[in-house]
């Protein structure tokens, strides 16, 4: 029996692609930020190391963090979906006829 993708899978298969996109794209920009703060002499490395973490985790946790659960929901629910679809699936296999011999 062929596996399919429930479309609310692919929903969240597809958002999960778009916040992972996004969440790259905001680690490179805090990364130019924290760039030109250093540069500029805004920011000090030394010691700034937990500013600088804090500043990363305020600006990219959550992209990061949702593909992993929207992946996971996805998943989930492919499993589930594929289970039922499974239980409800009868086969019918004729029965061998009996031989009455007289």
């Amino acid at each position: 029996m062929e596996k399919k993708i429930p479309t609310f899978s692919k929903v969240l298969y597809i958002a999960a692609g778009f916040f992972a996109v996004y969440g790259i794209w905001v680690l490179f920009t805090c990364f130019d930020n924290v760039s030109q703060m250093a540069s500029s002499g805004g920011l000090d490395y030394h010691g700034a190391g937990a500013d600088i973490f804090g500043y990363y985790m305020t600006n990219a946790e959550n992209y990061i963090f949702f593909p992993l659960v929207l992946s996971a929901l996805g998943y989930i629910i492919q499993i589930f979906v594929n289970k039922q679809t499974e239980s409800r699936t009868v086969t019918f296999q004729p029965e061998p006829e009996e031989k009455n011999e007289p």
